[in-house]
């Protein structure tokens, strides 16, 4: 993983309280004492985890079938984790739909990797038509028929 990549990845678990890093993860991410490692022969311990601040996933989802690595992430992203980061390398099974179609923005392309992220809070931004100047007025109902 470039140093590029290791430096946001720290910036974001960085202050966090809880992180989780699954697959192929640098030493100098690891060596934190609010951060849980998990390789891909220990998925299994996932479920009993909890929520984490930061789910960082990186070398694992194309060790996975498509439909397996779809379902981590969605369990990752539904359950697991406030945040989500995937590394997925360049030419990988999941393609650029079906990682927008999990819900996921790009936010860097080195050309052999790329990162993905999720958060709930900035998911889906609030249309402009769903504020109280739009809502329907209950001093006229009874006086007129839509």
């Amino acid at each position: 993983m470039e140093n590029r990549l290791v430096r946001l990845i720290s910036k974001i678990c960085m202050g966090v309280e809880r992180f989780l890093l699954l697959g192929e993860i640098p030493e100098q991410l690891i060596d934190n004492k609010n951060g849980l490692h998990l390789s891909i022969d220990k998925l299994e311990q996932l479920a009993d985890q909890g929520q984490f601040d930061v789910v960082v996933v990186n070398g694992l989802l194309e060790r996975l079938e498509q439909d397996q690595a779809e379902h981590l992430i969605a369990e990752l992203r539904d359950i697991h984790a406030r945040q989500l980061l995937l590394v997925v390398p360049a030419g990988s099974s999941l393609g650029t739909a079906d990682l927008v179609g999990l819900g996921l923005r790009k936010i860097a392309d080195t050309g052999e990797q790329q990162v993905w992220y999720f958060a709930l809070e900035n998911y889906k931004r609030v249309p402009d038509w769903l504020n109280s100047k739009y809502w329907a007025n209950p001093e006229l109902y009874g006086k007129y028929r839509w």
